[in-house]
């Protein structure tokens, strides 16, 4: 199985999550993850979006203020 490179705890900045994905808010981008092949494929790094648009608190609320 290729390599899932997660980032850890100590690197979130917020406590918020995206209800999307689950992962650290990230809102007005995408979420991108970091996979690394495997060897006999090259054992390249490759980002993969995860999640397209943030759905977090702070997103929630700043919809609900308009």
């Amino acid at each position: 199985m290729a390599q899932l490179i997660i980032e850890s705890p100590s690197t979130r900045t917020t406590q918020t999550c995206c209800q999307n994905c689950g992962h650290s808010s990230h809102c007005g981008t995408g979420k991108y993850a970091t996979f690394k092949d495997y060897a006999c494929d090259g054992g390249e790094y490759r980002e993969v979006k995860i999640c397209e648009h943030c759905r977090c608190s702070e997103c929630n609320n700043k919809g609900k203020k308009k």
